[in-house]
């Protein structure tokens, strides 16, 4: 099997899980991305475009990954290794501000049909191979570039609709310009390269002369759309390789300016903090398009590439929490924008999960920035909003669904439909209060109790009924599936029930009824992820769903199913280029279907807000410190760093240091603005640490036990004495080992 070729690169570094793993090249805005695949090759709308040096097998896989280390750049590297010569591949995409504008056909609000063609510049893959001669003599170096037509990624005007737009290539001839330096058909440009290319027999060539033990550089521009003659004259007519420079550095600069004002985290390990800022830029540059004035989320740039609510929820959430609010601020215009003229707010039919998921965001956003203008601006439609959900639900429950997805019931009453419309108008109460609507306010909050109330008898019903845990409808295994699962054509698919504690509140982590709901939930467990058991298959493992699963677990303070889940779930079943996906098989490590490929946007959305709050978490008005320590974060020695996160009660920054030579941390704290009333901390100690003393701003401090210590707001640092037990042994190319050892 493919993968099975990665393994060899190490422990750890350079593994690979995935069959046919995908990355993506775009740029901040640009509505359409480029493909990567594992054998080096760049997909684009026009077709598959390869650069090989002679002699190489085109179906090799390569290690991808990001330029950086902690922290990495949206800048891909592998190397396609020789006996006598080694290339090294460097790409990233950017927008050619002034190339000539591409007429693009995208969808707009997707339950009114509407579309809009925009004029946008195109953008350029920007492709630096540097050549390395091994040998002790001068060579002449061949590179073979190869461009499949035909073979293109259509522009997906709309997915539901299957409106594909795919590139004319066919009847066209196709060569080299008088300029050889480019490539194309008439006045359209397929790319240019630094170097004069030829043809040789079947195939496009380079030649280049390298010294002994030399190097030479060749620079390709790649566009993702066609462009003209001019525009790849510009390219290629400067000083060698300027273009290239100056394009990747406007690229670091972007990157280096989110680095300074966003959230920073960091611990003493990098495959966890390479998936959570590999994350950031997979939001940002491959799930935002920017249409006209609209900044619009895309679930999936290849699979789902349309504004979805469901997912759009999360990614603004996760935009937030790393502190790009004017981003998230522009994006949720847009979920207004989607709100119909009776306040329903939907980008899909029937996904009555939306319309709560669509408040629940906006309050979200409120509580996050204090930004009270912006709250009186949003209300009205706010209230529009709030009026059509009270009128939807009548005082009971949100009418049956008929929905085919997620959970996919028939005419059942789907308790994660109700879970975030009693989430949303919980959100709505705050951001009412920020806009300085006390009536609203208030009755919002009394309707949100009656609601929960009428949720609350509705979940001991379904838990009794199915003796002991709660199902994805209130009708319980009496509910008609559209397609079989775990149980035939009964009982659905486990979606949005998952959701009872986190962000619902609806019930206390330690509700009998999330007990027993958890207990049957994690018996179908494998490799660290839950199934999504279309058919009946049970290795049909979903990759985001899961962290439902575990947010709870992080409340509930169950440590060892949240070690478990991070390393054997999330951080082993990402990509080398740590993106993540939507539903695997883990029989054959691939994609389920095979295009919903990596990167899917909700996995890095959900990924974010799990491990920030691993770190900092909201719970009534304190902030939940170090839910979750890994062991190799806690060893001697170890640093865990936070800074410029934001909160409901502002932005918080706050140091935690393991003594290399006693068992004691340090912990500093720099308190938020306080934009709400913040009555304290709660600190806590992984189960292998066991607090033993505690000392505050230099006082004896009493209030902790073996894992938890209360801390006062006015608190900036604690010595935190503690005895070291055994600790699992664990952390990410451990795991890879283990995984790896199965099949040696």
């Amino acid at each position: 099997m493919l993968f099975l070729v990665f393994w060899l690169c190490g422990s750890g570094a350079g593994f690979e899980y995935f069959q046919n793993p995908v990355s993506a090249l775009s740029d901040f805005g640009f509505p359409e991305e480029t493909q990567v695949l594992p054998n080096g090759s760049f997909r684009t709308h026009c077709g598959t475009f390869q650069i090989l040096p002679i002699g190489a097998d085109p179906q090799t896989s390569y290690t991808l990954s990001f330029k950086g280390d902690d922290r990495p750049y949206p800048v891909l590297e592998f190397t396609i290794p020789g006996a006598e010569t080694e290339a090294k591949i460097t790409a990233f995409a950017a927008t050619f501000p002034k190339s000539k504008k591409v007429a693009y056909k995208a969808s707009t609000i997707n339950l009114r049909g509407e579309f809009t063609i925009i004029k946008t510049p195109n953008m350029v893959n920007f492709i630096s191979a540097e050549l390395k001669n091994k040998t002790g003599r001068e060579r002449e170096v061949k590179l073979a570039l190869k461009y499949d037509l035909g073979t293109g990624i259509p522009m997906k005007v709309d997915y539901q609709s299957a409106e594909f737009i795919y590139y004319d290539w066919k009847g066209k001839k196709y060569g080299l310009f008088d300029d050889a330096r480019l490539y194309g058909e008439g006045r359209e440009v397929l790319f240019a390269s630094t170097e004069k290319v030829i043809r040789e027999k079947e195939h496009l060539v380079i030649r280049v002369d390298i010294p002994p033990m030399g190097k030479k550089g060749i620079i390709i521009y790649l566009p993702y759309f066609p462009m003209s003659a001019r525009d790849g004259l510009k390219l290629v007519s400067v000083k060698k390789q300027t273009a290239y420079t100056e394009f990747l550095k406007k690229k670091l600069q972007f990157w280096d300016k989110w680095k300074q004002g966003g959230i920073l985290i960091s611990v003493p390990e990098s495959k966890p903090l390479n998936v959570f800022y590999a994350s950031q830029i997979y939001l940002l540059e491959n799930c935002i398009d920017r249409i006209g004035d609209h900044f619009i989320l895309r679930a999936n740039p290849f699979q789902y590439d349309q504004f979805y609510i469901r997912d759009g929820a999360h990614q603004v959430r996760a935009l937030d929490l790393c502190g790009m609010h004017d981003i998230a601020e522009k994006c949720l215009d847009f979920f207004l924008l989607s709100t119909e003229e009776n306040g329903r707010i939907a980008s899909q039919k029937d996904q009555d999960d939306a319309h709560g998921m669509a408040l629940y965001a906006l309050g979200e956003h409120y509580l996050i920035t204090g930004n009270n203008k912006w709250a009186e601006k949003v209300f009205p439609k706010v209230k529009k909003s709030v009026q059509w959900l009270e009128r939807y639900r009548n005082r009971g429950l949100l009418p049956a669904s008929r929905i085919r997805d997620n959970e996919q019931v028939k005419n059942a009453h789907i308790v994660g439909h109700n879970l975030w419309a009693f989430t949303g108008l919980e959100s709505s109460v705050f951001l009412a209060q920020g806009a300085g609507e006390k009536t609203s306010a208030q009755s919002w909050s009394q309707q949100a109790e009656q609601f929960k109330g009428v949720l609350d008898k509705s979940l001991w019903d379904v838990y009794n009924k199915c003796g002991g845990f709660i199902s994805p409808s209130f009708e319980g295994m009496e509910a008609d599936a559209f397609i079989p699962g775990r149980f035939g054509m009964k009982y659905g698919f486990d979606w949005g029930n998952l959701v009872l504690v986190y962000p619902s509140a609806m019930l206390k982590p330690e509700d009998p009824r999330v007990t027993g709901s958890m207990k049957y939930w994690r018996k179908h467990f494998r490799e660290g992820l839950f199934p999504y058991p279309e058919r009946g298959y049970e290795d049909q493992l979903h990759h985001y769903l899961t962290m439902d699963i575990t947010q709870t677990s992080l409340a509930r303070g169950e440590y060892e199913d949240v070690l478990r889940d991070f390393y054997e779930g999330y951080l082993l079943h990402t990509t080398n280029t740590h993106g993540g996906c939507e539903r695997l098989d883990r029989q054959t490590r691939d994609f389920i279907p095979k295009t919903n490929l990596t990167p899917h946007g909700a996995f890095a959305a959900k990924y974010i807000e799990l491990l920030r709050n691993f770190f900092l978490r909201e719970g009534g008005d304190h902030l939940h410190l170090c839910s979750f320590l890994a062991p190799r974060w806690c060893e001697p020695g170890s640093v865990v760093r936070i800074e410029n996160a934001p909160t409901h009660f502002g932005k918080i920054s706050f140091y935690l240091e393991f003594s290399a030579d006693k068992n004691q941390a340090l912990l500093q704290i720099k308190p938020p603005d306080h934009k709400r009333r913040l009555n304290g901390y709660i600190m806590y100690f992984p189960p292998f640490l066991k607090i033993q003393d505690v000392h505050c701003d230099g006082k004896h401090y009493e209030k902790f036990n073996n894992h938890k210590i209360i801390l006062p707001v006015t608190m900036r640092q604690a010595e935190i004495g503690f005895v070291r037990e055994p600790a699992p042994d664990i952390d990410y190319n451990k795991t890879v080992e283990r995984f790896k050892s199965r099949f040696r």
